[in-house]
């Protein structure tokens, strides 16, 4: 049985640019539901948390070719 997951939250906080990547990777007995209750849970703890974050202040700025840096 894969035991895997993976997470893809394309421009989180709506953010563009700000993307969440992950792989879960599950092992063991219960791989699968810790790796399913990581893709469950992270997304919105992790947009919780950098709500709170009074030093998150991500801004991406365009460089000429139009690449996000």
């Amino acid at each position: 049985m894969n035991q895997d997951s993976y997470i893809l939250v394309p421009n989180m906080l709506n953010t563009a640019g700000f993307h969440l990547f992950a792989v879960n990777d599950g092992h063991g007995l219960y791989g699968h539901k810790a790796s399913a209750d990581i893709r469950a849970e992270l997304p919105e703890r992790l947009e919780e948390q950098l709500k709170k974050d009074r030093d998150f202040n991500w801004h991406p700025t365009a460089e000429k070719d139009g690449n996000i840096s």
